[in-house]
């Protein structure tokens, strides 16, 4: 397996690697049996105020546990009320997923639920009763603390942590603070580094962040985390408005001392870096424009705390401004895809594929469409419109596309073909010089037909 085969690898695929179904796999669509995300938002109410949060209409509700009762039983009934959607006996896993806000702040709520759950899974032998996993993404400053230390201690092996940690102190401290104000790097790779060491060093990933604020510490933010012995680091750019052309310039800058760092340090050769993955940033096959790769379109659905189901967390009342409809999909009381609301909804999410998402835009015919991240729920919020798809980031994920290149010319020619694959330059050339320069993009064309063989 090349490093850019261990691509970003989702619970949910993870479970499906644990528990692969009997029968061939399938596509993965609404009404489709596959492993499933099944989302808790335990509450909206945070103790930290991240300057990137999507969340930005969060308030201090939390969930009851008669309406996260009520969700499992009706999930796990797997009757008419949410056959439409998902039929959980038919479904090969799950992934017992709870978040906030700041999840642990409900860290005894999480605990009466998962009990629950489980119970109900073996009283009913229920498929899932043996195949799932519970993950929670956290800030980690609660993760110390007496009752999530013996939620950890209590299903330790079925669990899954989540602990954001942004590279290194400057960068993690410039975006994430308290509610006070101050920083939280300390507090939260503390936490980190106690969840690796019990799962195994080097077992443990990290999620970096970047925004317009942030990015010129990129390559210092992944350095840091892979001297602190991580080998799985995803990071991405946020994809809400705000960036410009001086943000690509700069990410190509750090993306290429970030590749220099790790061919002068072979030890991180095998690191799996998300944003350097030399299978993406190329042009889209008829397949890949046929499907959508988002579970906010119909394959994930999570509860919030009001008792409504939405096709994610992006689509919750926390992350929408008061003003927009939302968009769900099903409700506690009643199931999923009962009302012609619902139905509606499901409809629309069910038509959507990258194709119809380009249609139009400047994302058509784009040569380098593959890997570019897009949230179907933000582009809802800001268009009203679902499968809406943003172009803030399209700059940036061009400056991405030629580090990519860079990075997979450079490991050639240092004789990683082992590790690598070939990545052409795809990036088109009047896209290329306003980020680069023509110099530089002549280096590249250079090295481009030294090490690729046709």
């Amino acid at each position: 397996m090349t490093r850019d085969e261990r691509r970003d690898i989702s619970y949910a695929d993870k479970l499906s690697a644990l528990f692969p179904d009997e029968q061939p796999r399938e596509e993965m669509k609404i009404g489709a049996n596959f492993t499933r995300d099944v989302t808790f938002q335990v509450t909206e109410a945070c103790n930290m105020a991240c300057t990137y949060c999507y969340q930005h209409n969060k308030t201090p509700d939390s969930m009851s546990f008669e309406t996260g009762r009520k969700f499992i039983d009706l999930i796990l009934a797997s009757d008419e009320r949410t056959s439409c959607y998902i039929k959980s006996r038919e479904c090969p896993g799950c992934v017992i997923d709870f978040i906030g806000g700041e999840p642990l702040l409900e860290i005894d709520l999480i605990d009466q639920l998962t009990e629950y759950m489980i119970f109900e899974m073996i009283r009913l032998n229920h498929p899932w009763a043996t195949r799932f996993i519970i993950s929670i993404g956290t800030n980690g400053l609660l993760y110390f603390t007496d009752k999530v230390q013996r939620y950890i201690r209590k299903y330790m092996g079925k669990i899954g942590i989540n602990i954001t940690v942004d590279g290194n102190r400057d960068i993690h401290d410039m975006c994430r603070l308290d509610l006070n104000g101050n920083p939280t790097y300390d507090r939260a790779f503390a936490a980190a580094k106690d969840w690796d060491r019990r799962i195994g060093v080097g077992r443990g990933s990290t999620k970096i962040t970047l925004a317009p604020t942030n990015v010129r510490m990129a390559s210092s933010a992944v350095i840091s985390m892979m001297q602190n012995g991580y080998e799985n680091i995803h990071i991405n750019c946020v994809y809400e408005e705000g960036w410009q052309l001086e943000h690509a310039r700069i990410l190509y800058s750090e993306l290429k001392k970030l590749t220099d760092f790790i061919l002068e340090h072979p030890r991180y050769i095998t690191n799996s870096i998300s944003i350097l993955n030399t299978a993406i940033c190329q042009p889209a096959s008829d397949s890949d424009l046929d499907q959508t790769y988002c579970g906010g379109l119909g394959l994930m659905l999570s509860l919030a705390p009001n008792g409504f189901i939405y096709p994610c967390l992006r689509y919750a009342p926390s992350s929408n401004p008061d003003t927009i409809k939302l968009i769900h999909i099903g409700h506690v009381d009643h199931g999923i895809g009962i009302t012609a609301e619902e139905k509606q909804n499901i409809e629309m999410m069910r038509n959507v594929s990258m194709k119809s998402q380009y249609h139009g835009t400047q994302c058509e015919n784009c040569p380098i469409s593959t890997g570019c991240g897009n949230c179907p729920g933000y582009g809802y919020e800001v268009t009203g419109i679902i499968g809406a798809r943003t172009t803030y980031h399209c700059i940036m994920h061009q400056a991405r596309s030629l580090a990519i290149a860079y990075h997979t010319f450079k490991l050639l020619q240092a004789g990683y073909s082992d590790i690598t694959r070939p990545h052409k330059l795809y990036c088109p050339k009047e896209w290329a010089i306003p980020i680069i320069g023509a110099s530089e993009y002549e280096y590249l064309k250079k090295m481009e037909m030294e090490v690729i063989k046709e």
